[in-house]
């Protein structure tokens, strides 16, 4: 049977050989881009089935258009919690994490009542409870996660989805108090700008690229920060 599909990450296509792919340089979690544009999707979609012509493989090809981006934020979900960065700690890493478990605590009572009204919660992905992802972020920021080999691929894994977490908690506590983030870019937006979350997951990202273990490689380079918001942050 013959098959194509659309591809996210290079990278990893180009391991796989894929018999016949298209690469798009979206952000991950939305292959067919511009959420809403469905002209731009069905182009997306018609340039994957096209690759089905060719008989012979593996084919990787490269999806001509981007998505643009808006690097000004046009308008930003209201909040009350304050994300003013402050110094507490002479160690800078220490005072981001400080100020991380600041703002989930002042959060928390919004994702509880998110959590009522939804019924679930797509902030479970690590097994970590939000209470205790900035403790999880910080032991391995400090060196206190000591891991052996074998153990390192359950390690980048489980830090991958702890930033997901991290990143679920936020727009759950924001959608009980705001009614204008029904667009995933705009949330996107406010979260790698405004919050402590976002500086927190970039020093992840720098920790595992300072990591030889390919896993690790490979968290930082590709598996954090979409590529698209990757501006906002130096080093």
């Amino acid at each position: 049977m013959a098959t194509t599909q659309i591809s996210l990450i290079r990278e990893h296509t180009l391991k796989m050989l894929a018999p016949r792919a298209l690469w798009v340089s979206f952000p991950l979690g939305r292959p067919l881009g511009k959420p809403g544009d469905a002209k731009f999707q069905q182009a997306v979609i018609e340039k994957a089935l096209s690759l089905l012509e060719r008989d012979q493989g593996p084919i990787l090809e490269d999806f001509p258009c981007d998505v643009e981006n808006d690097t000004s934020i046009q308008s930003l979900p209201a909040c009350p919690v304050d994300f003013t960065r402050f110094n507490e700690s002479p160690d800078p890493i220490d005072s981001l994490l400080n100020q991380l478990s600041a703002e989930i605590n002042s959060m928390m009572s919004w994702f509880t009542v998110s959590g009522s009204k939804r019924k679930r919660t797509t902030s479970d992905l690590c097994g970590v409870g939000p209470d205790q992802l900035a403790s999880f972020l910080s032991d391995f920021l400090h060196d206190k996660l000591v891991s052996t080999n074998c153990e390192r691929v359950d390690l980048a894994d489980k830090l991958r989805m702890a930033a997901e977490d991290l990143k679920a908690f936020y727009f759950e506590a924001l959608s009980t108090r705001s009614e204008d983030i029904s667009d995933p870019t705009d949330f996107s937006d406010w979260f790698w700008q405004k919050t402590c979350a976002a500086q927190v997951i970039n020093e992840v990202r720098k920790k595992a690229l300072s990591l030889k273990a390919k896993d690790m490689q490979l968290l930082g380079n590709l598996l954090l920060i979409p590529r698209n918001q990757m501006y906002r942050f130096k080093g």
